[in-house]
């Protein structure tokens, strides 16, 4: 992770099914370290997209100064 600013992408679950046709995406955000608030649980993703098959799980994080930063979870699957 950056000091200054992050901004990050990686993948974490894959199983051997691979004809996703939907997406879901789940954030939680953070302000100053102090606050934070969301869901970014994969079971939230997953009802985001209408997803019950899961192919692969893939997370982000994006952070400014540390001030404001939020991480992702993004399911892909059917």
């Amino acid at each position: 992770m950056g000091i200054f600013f992050n901004d990050t992408k990686y993948g974490y679950i894959a199983t051997e099914h691979t004809d996703a046709t939907k997406e879901g995406k789940a954030c939680a955000q953070s302000i100053m370290g102090l606050v934070a608030q969301g869901d970014a649980s994969i079971s939230a993703a997953k009802a985001a997209g209408g997803i019950t098959q899961v192919s692969h799980i893939d997370y982000t994080a994006h952070s400014i100064l540390g001030v404001v930063a939020d991480f992702c979870t993004i399911v892909k699957g059917k």
